[in-house]
């Protein structure tokens, strides 16, 4: 199944003709080789990782910042549909902001998928989150501490 981003930008919607490119950018399979100082993942390793283009391709082509190590008990078709909002929320997180155990967060637009990916992350790394979205305002929720409450 294509997402509509495939669509778009299959079609030229995104501001250039990708006449003869193979879209499909959210992938989950085996690593077959790795670039010099990778260490996250190795040969052999089950990831999701995103790619500018060539998802539907055979082999692909990924930044080792952009893929992370994926659990075997997770069905493909699943792991694929969460790893843009979860791979965004862990790069974040991890990687950018570094938070560590007790710290808070404000997380806005905690209602989405990449928000509601940054609160689960936030738990298991022990932080503390709050968060902000216009859809939980006007079901009259409020924003408590470890997540979104009504």
């Amino acid at each position: 199944m294509r997402s509509a981003q495939d669509i778009r930008w299959g079609t030229g919607g995104v501001g250039r003709s990708n006449k003869g490119l193979t879209s499909g950018e959210d992938v989950v399979g085996i690593v077959e080789k790795i670039g010099e100082g990778v260490k996250h993942v190795a040969t052999g390793d089950r990831v999701l990782a995103l790619t500018q283009t060539g998802g539907y391709a055979q082999f692909v082509m990924a930044e080792s910042m952009l893929a992370l190590p994926c659990p075997g008990d997770i069905p493909a078709p699943e792991a694929v549909a969460l790893v843009l909002n979860y791979l965004t929320a862990y790069q974040m997180l991890v990687r950018v902001a570094r938070v560590r155990s007790g710290e808070s967060l404000l997380i806005h637009g905690a209602a989405g998928g990449v928000g509601q990916a940054l609160v689960q992350i936030a738990a298991i790394l022990d932080c503390i989150s709050y968060g902000t979205d216009t859809r939980l305002r006007r079901l009259g929720c409020g924003c408590h501490p470890m997540g979104m409450v009504c």
